[in-house]
């Protein structure tokens, strides 16, 4: 399911572009290079990363490796799983 919820374009795109983000079903998803690791974090929508109160964020790190890169989808697939409740109502809640 990992591939579904959050798919990453590989290494080449985030080492030249240094993040990328998606959704899911009510939940945002943005994965980065820090210094030396991947960095993996989900919230709810409606806001951007950027927007977004940092108590509302989960947030993990990996090995700076395509298996790190692994890792983060299939944790952020985890996270969708774990918190489908919490999905659920960000989605069916009105933006504004």
């Amino acid at each position: 399911m990992a591939n579904e919820i959050a798919k990453v374009p590989g290494m080449t795109f985030i080492r030249a572009n240094k993040s990328y983000s998606g959704s899911y079903q009510g939940m945002r998803w943005r994965v980065w290079i820090d210094e030396e690791h991947f960095c993996a974090a989900v919230w709810p929508q409606p806001w951007n990363f950027a927007h977004t109160d940092e108590s509302e964020k989960t947030t993990e790190q990996f090995e700076l490796s395509e298996e790190g890169l692994q890792a983060a989808e299939s944790w952020i697939a985890a996270q969708y799983e774990a918190q489908l409740a919490r999905w659920k109502e960000a989605k069916n809640h009105p933006t504004f």
